[in-house]
């Protein structure tokens, strides 16, 4: 590997929150003889025809892959730890998620060279997502409603396997935790080849997965969908002299102004960094608003010939730890 040095005025990494994937740790898993490796591993080339799976986690990942690749295993085991809300979308934009992309007509996409035609079109778009603040907060109306419009929309497609959705139905607050936009997808969960399962996995063999109630299930490919890092931190040190590192700033919690900024480490700045961003709005929004932000930092910095950006610049009274 090849060892070099390079100097920058600023740093941005933009890396995103989740940088590191993380598999989950079994007794004997070095006995298991068939494939096992994490979703963001995707060999492009394999065939998944005719496989027997398992898929670990029920995240947004987990229930993805359960449903897409029912359509092509013989046997699909789904290790879900704990269940988890499954909404038709996030805010009722579009017709949620489903299999297929959606394309906009060439005319549509002509439109946008019209950046008045295609601030409308933001707008009207992702507009909800700004809005319904009220299902953020416990025993609110707004909360009420929204369990019951999820728990109705599960209810209707496991009407087929009414006893699945007793293994479904969280016990969080509906939005408090993470939910999940998957609806038309995690139909998958109620097809003959797939089989929901709570009970933990007590070890593996050569070609076997064994629960806690002794019960084998062959499978010869493992895809684990047990997301990545929870400390925010980037895979790599990042070091001020006199002021130490990231890594240590950073434990146990990340320490930020708004997810753009660290307190001590100057000229560096987050792009949806730890604490940049919050329950409502929509992803490109919030990457968008924080970029313009960095280009107005760095042509203030550039015209009055700041030589570091400090806590001055982001207003340290502002900075926010996560909890």
């Amino acid at each position: 590997m090849r060892t070099y040095s390079e100097e920058f005025h600023v740093m941005i990494t933009a890396i995103g929150r989740s940088n590191a994937r993380k598999l989950p740790e079994y007794p004997s898993i070095e006995s298991y003889s068939g494939r096992f490796r994490h979703a963001s591993e995707w060999d492009p080339i394999f065939n998944p025809q005719g496989k027997s799976f398992t898929v670990i986690g029920n995240g947004a990942s987990g229930i993805e892959e359960v449903a897409n690749l029912q359509k092509m295993a013989s046997r699909l085991n789904h290790y879900a730890r704990s269940p988890t809300w499954i909404a038709g979308s996030f805010a009722g934009e579009g017709e949620g998620r489903k299999f297929k992309p959606s394309y906009h007509l060439p005319e549509t996409l002509r439109s946008f060279e019209n950046s008045t035609v295609y601030l409308e079109f933001r707008k009207k778009f992702e507009g909800n997502s700004y809005g319904r603040f009220e299902t953020m907060l416990r025993d609110s109306e707004g909360n009420k409603q929204l369990r019951k419009e999820f728990k109705t929309s599960m209810a209707e497609w496991t009407k087929d396997e009414p006893e699945l959705l007793e293994h479904l139905l969280p016990n969080f607050v509906a939005q408090l935790q993470m939910t999940h936009s998957w609806t038309r997808i995690s139909r998958g969960l109620v097809q003959r080849n797939v089989d929901y399962i709570r009970t933990p996995i007590a070890e593996y063999k050569i070609d076997e997965i064994v629960t806690t109630d002794r019960v084998e299930r062959k499978v010869e490919e493992v895809i684990c969908c047990t997301g990545a890092n929870t400390d925010k931190l980037p895979p790599f040190a990042i070091t001020v002299p006199g002021n130490g590192c990231l890594q240590d700033a950073w434990t146990p919690d990340p320490y930020t102004y708004l997810g753009v900024a660290v307190p001590c480490f100057p000229n560096l700045v987050f792009n949806q960094g730890s604490n940049g961003t919050c329950f409502r709005g929509t992803v490109p929004n919030q990457i968008e608003t924080q970029k313009t932000y960095f280009a107005l930092l760095l042509r203030e910095a550039a015209s009055q010939r700041h030589s570091a950006l400090r806590k001055p610049h982001f207003e340290h009274n502002c900075m926010v730890t996560s909890k």
